[in-house]
């Protein structure tokens, strides 16, 4: 019986390993999906900022050239210098505001994947109840607190009460 009980153990162990293995390569795929979509939101920033620019500058060279002869008064003229630039750049701020998030949302998933590698070959020389006490601890701090993440330390665990 006791060598089934450690044979339980020892298979309950590697199925959890293979879970934490399997969450922290689903933080992986995450965090990837979110840096694709914040390439693709930063791409569309660079091109709205790029033809406000280029709308800008047309509008103060255009009246400049030879020949063209616009005759309108000066608040007809910035409206008209600055209106679709303006729309441009802020439709540039709105898509780097888009990429910004997705940008902390990789980052966040990233660390999760990072603390899921890192926590078992931290914790592997450590007693069992300290183990027990930083998995509970760690486990909190990623799936309900939502606060940033950091694996816990047995001095950690000891000031907090756990374990």
């Amino acid at each position: 019986m006791a060598a089934m009980r450690k044979h339980e153990e020892q298979s309950r162990n590697v199925l959890s390993v293979i879970g934490v293995n399997a969450e922290a390569s689903e933080y992986a795929s995450y965090a990837e999906q979110q840096d694709q979509a914040a390439n693709r939101w930063r791409k569309g920033a660079v091109i709205a900022y790029t033809a406000a620019a280029v709308v800008f500058f047309a509008a103060i060279l255009i009246p400049m050239l030879p020949g063209v002869d616009i005759e309108q008064g000066w608040w007809e003229s910035l409206i008209q210098k600055l209106g679709a630039p303006g729309g441009a750049a802020a439709i540039g701020y709105f898509l780097q505001r888009e990429s910004a998030q997705h940008r902390r949302e990789a980052r966040t998933a990233k660390e999760i994947e990072l603390t899921l590698t890192a926590l078992e070959p931290f914790i592997a020389n450590l007693h069992d109840d300290e183990q027990r006490a930083i998995r509970l601890a760690t486990a909190s701090k990623v799936f309900v607190s939502g606060q940033k993440v950091t694996v816990a330390t047995p001095r950690d665990v000891e000031t907090s009460g756990a374990g």
